[in-house]
């Protein structure tokens, strides 16, 4: 489940094209990399179709130092990762453009992830369709995450983590679309070869507007492709 803010902010599956080049500098799994990628997309997140005339533009630039994409790592060792990315998206009556930075860090057992976004959407054309605002608003979202794995015995062991996201649909305003969601768990990694169980527990808070209760209680269970 991805954190609130980023999952709203920029968070769509897309038809396009995609192109990435990366930058190694030394030799190793962990030497330092940089990669390039950016693509554009019928940025309305239908894949069978596109109803207006504009496309998303979108880039990232990201530095790493070993492997950053996984909180947990047996083996223990240290991990880094920076990146910024960009996109704009020119709809039929609404044009977003938004910008979102991230930070990684694992040192052996612990880990920590965060990540901060601002999005602007503007009116254009309206003789041509309604746009989704009516004036120019910005959104916002950050997130941050910290986890520690204990380790059993060759990949197994649990690892503990808890997240707090936040995303405001419209800076302007206090109300429902300003949420803050707490999660807190634990996963089993490697109970079985290759199968991960977790529980966990979600608070979600309006910070304005209308409370709801709406906490809840997740078990689940994830199937990892073997690494190479």
């Amino acid at each position: 489940e991805r954190a609130v803010g980023p999952a709203n902010l920029t968070s769509v599956r897309d038809v396009g094209v995609l192109g990435e080049q990366s930058f190694v500098f030394g030799e190793g799994k962990n030497a330092p990399t940089i990669v390039l990628s950016g693509g554009a997309f019928n940025g309305n997140a239908d894949p069978l179709g596109d109803f207006d005339p504009g496309l998303l533009y979108g880039g990232r630039l990201e530095f790493q130092r070993g492997d950053t994409y996984r909180t947990w790592d047996p083996e223990g060792g240290v991990a880094v990762g920076a990146g910024v990315s960009g996109l704009i998206n020119r709809e039929l009556a609404t044009s977003t453009s938004a910008i979102s930075g991230d930070l990684f860090l694992r040192l052996g057992p612990w880990s920590l992830v965060g990540e901060m976004g601002r999005a602007v959407i503007r009116p254009t054309d309206v003789t041509e369709g309604a746009p989704t605002v009516l004036e120019d608003t910005t959104r916002l979202s950050w997130s941050a995450q910290t986890s520690v794995f204990i380790g059993f015995r060759d990949e197994q062991g649990v690892e503990v983590a808890v997240r707090a996201s936040s995303f405001d649909d419209n800076l302007r305003l206090s109300d429902n679309g300003d949420v803050l969601i707490l999660h807190g768990g634990a996963i089993w990694r490697s109970v079985l070869p290759q199968l991960d169980l977790g529980a966990g527990f979600i608070h979600r808070e309006e910070l304005g507007g209308v409370k709801l209760p709406n906490d809840t209680i997740r078990i689940w269970t994830q199937i990892r492709p073997r690494r190479r």
